[in-house]
């Protein structure tokens, strides 16, 4: 009986409840297919949200179709019309969304994202801190902010030609490089503080400066606010973060949404004046800040700007669009009148100020760079400790104080936290090894190794590579007889240099003295220490000779493959392995 005649006797039931499951099967598989070509995946890049004039280009200038939660590939790029709005999902914990009249170009490759913003704005919200095999940054001309779990926006001003970061919780380090002279600096940013990237090409030190400030809820674009707004998660984490009023926050986007706030779009030029800080009044307007630039020899841009007058009490003149454009010089916010008051013009920093751990007082190493990262360390007099939180880090952490003011260095390994710049100190080096000769893989070159010591008395070892000092790693092992000796290049397995000694502690392992073979007369050698072990070597009336291995004797060839003249060898017969050797004048056994 075939399948056929066997499904035409089945009971009407069980035919019914046979091709539902057929079917329900048929339908997982294509929900299955369509849910992965439309990218449901967690980790792929699709489109979530359009408002308005939205372009997708491809790496190759193509233009692609702008539908729902249609894929990005690497090279993508994603562009905003004036009345336009998109949001991107990178995966399944990160979202960015470009405002009106912004363009960003997309690059992913494994577990790293970048986002370059060649206009506009973006804001990012990160839901979950990366792993720490995962990257993602976001980039302009002259900044890259590092985000590992957090959210705010970066915004780039095409008039003043620069950068600027909000960040609304959580903290980001920013990377900002001058193209005219290549200094890079870094600095950290935290929830509630905007930075500005201020670079000079008048002068060869200090061409990358930041201007770090805290900021308030009156400060936020409209943009920035219906981001915070429209996500509950995000609102609650931001103001458990900052400490801002979450319904004040509401009611700024309530009265942009029902027309309150109208008007044209207000870009401040800076220029080295004062600064007009709004006090509240009683009606709800606009506030209008001059930022000042660090630098006298910029000039205010030529288009009719806007600027209030420091001694004016009255409402400034200029109101804010619906939606408008952040810049790095002047975030249109809504905000109560303002009665302006100037104060001095701040002077753009290094890095100004960091929240300090309880109990302690700041050192010399404060905000200071070292390895591409700041640092901060602090002294607990209680228990005469001292800690330090570098930037990316989640919490303070015991570092141990290097003699002569020379730094800090990580109690958990042998590596510093912070080094003072060689130049400005005398070290006590002690040189270990000085144009030793040494062969490897690479040929014969010679090696220098030198070390100083800390206040704890543990020596810190530098090799010299290329004409420059750089750190080592040590390790030593013992194999018995001999002790082993390795010195690594820091951070690499790159091997600096290797050598073996004997060990002077070492004490061979106890082995029973044995019966001398039948036949057999005891050598000179009898009894004595090689490699780390007991021998035995007698020797028959023939003149063969015989050593004492693993419980049984063999037999020995004397001098087998080896000249040596002023000495003898034994190597076991057959396998040609060196029993013992012995030099006339230097006993290599005792």
């Amino acid at each position: 009986m075939n399948l056929i005649d066997r499904i035409k006797k089945m009971p009407l039931g069980i035919k019914i409840a046979c091709s539902a499951a057929v079917v329900a099967v048929i339908a997982a598989v294509i929900v299955v297919i369509v849910l992965s070509r439309n990218g449901y995946v967690a980790n792929t890049m699709r489109l979530l949200r359009v408002e308005g004039t939205v372009t997708i280009e491809d790496s190759k200038g193509g233009t692609k179709p702008v539908i729902d939660n249609i894929r990005f590939q690497s090279g993508d790029a994603l562009s905003t019309g004036s009345d336009g709005l998109a949001s991107v999902g990178l995966d399944d914990t990160k979202i960015i969304t470009l405002q009106s009249d912004s363009r960003a170009e997309f690059t992913k490759q494994g577990k790293h994202l970048e986002l370059k913003l060649t206009k506009g704005a973006v804001f990012f919200n990160v839901t979950e801190k990366l792993q720490p095999d995962e990257t993602f940054e976001i980039k302009t001309s002259t900044m890259t902010a590092g985000i590992r779990g957090t959210s705010g926006i970066v915004y780039y001003d095409e008039e003043s030609n620069r950068d600027a970061l909000i960040v609304t919780d959580g903290s980001v380090v920013v990377t900002a490089t001058n193209p005219d002279t290549g200094e890079t600096k870094y600095a950290e940013v935290k929830g509630g503080e905007r930075i500005q990237v201020f670079l000079y090409s008048d002068r060869k030190e200090d061409t990358v400066q930041f201007y770090l400030d805290e900021i308030t809820e009156e400060d936020l674009s409209d943009f920035t606010l219906e981001m915070l707004v429209e996500n509950d998660e995000l609102l609650n984490r931001v103001c458990e973060y900052t400490g801002w009023d979450k319904e004040k926050l509401k009611s700024f986007v309530n009265d942009v949404s029902s027309g309150k706030i109208t008007g044209q779009v207000i870009t401040l030029t800076p220029t080295p004046t004062s600064t007009v800080t709004p006090t509240p009044a009683s009606s709800l307007t606009p506030t209008v800040t001059v930022t000042p630039t660090p630098s006298p020899t910029d000039n205010p841009d030529a288009s009719p700007t806007p600027v209030p007058d420091p001694d004016a009490t009255s409402t400034p003149t200029p109101t804010v669009t619906v939606t408008p454009t952040p810049s790095a010089t002047a975030t249109p916010t809504a905000t109560a009148t303002p009665t302006a008051t100037p104060t001095a013009a701040p002077t753009p920093a290094t890095y100004k100020g960091h929240s300090i751990k309880e109990g302690c007082e700041p050192t010399e190493v404060w905000g200071l760079e070292f390895d591409g990262i700041l640092r901060y360390v602090c002294y607990d007099a209680d228990s005469d400790k001292y800690y330090g939180y570098a930037a990316g880090s989640d919490s303070w952490f015991e570092v141990g104080k290097l003699g002569d003011n020379r730094g800090y260095q990580y109690l958990d390994r042998d590596s510093f936290y912070y080094l003072a710049d060689e130049e400005e100190y005398e070290y006590d080096y002690e040189y270990l090894f000085e144009d030793e000769p040494y062969e490897d893989d690479n040929g014969v070159r010679n090696i220098s190794i030198r070390c100083y010591y800390t206040e704890d008395e543990e020596c810190i070892y530098e090799g010299l590579v290329n004409g420059e000092w750089v750190q080592l790693d040590f390790f030593s092992s013992s194999s018995g007889y001999y002790i082993d000796y390795q010195y690594y290049i820091k951070g690499e397995d790159t091997l600096y240099y290797t050598y073996s000694e004997e060990n002077p502690g070492y004490t061979a392992p106890h082995i029973d003295e044995p019966e001398v073979k039948s036949g057999c007369s005891k050598t000179s050698y009898w009894g004595k220490q090689y490699n780390g072990n007991m021998i035995y070597i007698c020797e028959d009336s023939s003149g063969n000779s015989y050593g004492y291995v693993n419980d049984g004797w063999v037999l020995l060839n004397t001098n087998s493959g080896i000249e040596m003249p002023d000495g003898v060898v034994y190597a076991i017969a057959g396998t040609d392995d060196i029993y013992f050797v012995h030099s006339w004048g230097v006993a290599t056994s005792d």
